[in-house]
């Protein structure tokens, strides 16, 4: 699997190619600022929080999309457009994922669907990926 933050991989929705970037959150520090900061997700699309069960968007200017995944990247929760200052959270939840207002909708990424990160030379061929 691709590493840390630097355009390790794209997301995967149900197996399929997405196109969106993704950025992985490892550390406690990465995973408390989140999205606050991003500026329109300059450098990727998606953030995937390892180890993470709750998120907030305290100090956050937008909404965003959440969802919480299992082990296996179950969707367990979604949480699309969640409001600046707002607080979410699923104790079953092993990662989540943030993403862009509207994403969810877009994916068709509900409870139920199967999120996973593939190599970028994988999703180059991505169902609907920003040209």
């Amino acid at each position: 699997m691709p590493d840390a933050c630097c355009n390790p991989g794209v997301l995967f929705v149900d197996g399929q190619a997405t196109g969106l970037r993704v950025r992985v959150a490892r550390s406690f520090l990465q995973r408390g600022i989140g999205l606050l900061g991003s500026r329109g997700h300059a450098d990727f699309d998606a953030l995937l929080l390892r180890r993470c069960a709750a998120v907030h968007t305290l100090g956050m200017s937008r909404r965003i999309d959440v969802c919480f995944v299992s082990a296996a990247g179950r969707v367990l929760q979604a949480h699309p457009h969640l409001a600046p200052w707002g607080f979410a959270a699923c104790s079953a939840a092993r990662d989540t994922w943030e993403m862009a207002p509207g994403s969810f909708e877009r994916l068709g990424i509900r409870a139920g669907t199967i999120l996973s990160l593939g190599p970028q030379a994988m999703g180059a061929q991505a169902m609907g990926a920003p040209a």
